[in-house]
């Protein structure tokens, strides 16, 4: 199982409800590094959502998911902005946390609680290798 790290953009956000509601996970194709991401996502890998902060400066952590299936280049997209996708895949929501878990990012670096890559969030989908952020970032989706 491979985890990955997804951004929605505060102007996108709407865009979580159809992902929900479609159980479908769209990657943007305007990184090249977001592609390369998600030509790697197999049935089974976890993807954390982060929403971008918006004016309110209300970003941050906000659900895990679970692909279906494998990644494959996007065709019919469900959302309003559809020709901004280069892939999706099939996903179920594991948790939806409701409201988003904030984090800073000192220097635009690594962020202080989850220790994740601004410029992951930058590129909208990101391969997470480092064992210690994809743990930090399992802990808030422990159900006690």
């Amino acid at each position: 199982m491979r985890a990955f790290i997804a951004c929605i953009k505060a102007t996108h956000r709407s865009n979580w409800d159809i992902c929900k509601n479609e159980g479908l996970w769209g990657v943007p194709g305007a990184s090249n590094n977001a592609k390369k991401a998600a030509e790697m996502v197999q049935a089974g890998d976890v993807v954390f959502v982060w929403f971008a902060n918006g004016p309110s400066r209300d970003g941050g952590l906000r659900a895990k998911v679970r692909a279906s299936a494998a990644a494959g280049v996007a065709r019919n997209a469900p959302w309003p902005d559809a020709d901004r996708y280069s892939h999706t895949f099939p996903m179920e929501v594991v948790r939806d946390l409701g409201t988003c878990l904030p984090d800073r990012f000192p220097g635009n670096r690594a962020s202080e609680v989850f220790g994740v890559e601004n410029i992951w969030l930058n590129w909208g989908f990101w391969h997470i290798e480092e064992e210690a952020v994809v743990e930090s970032l399992e802990r808030c989706f422990r159900i006690s």
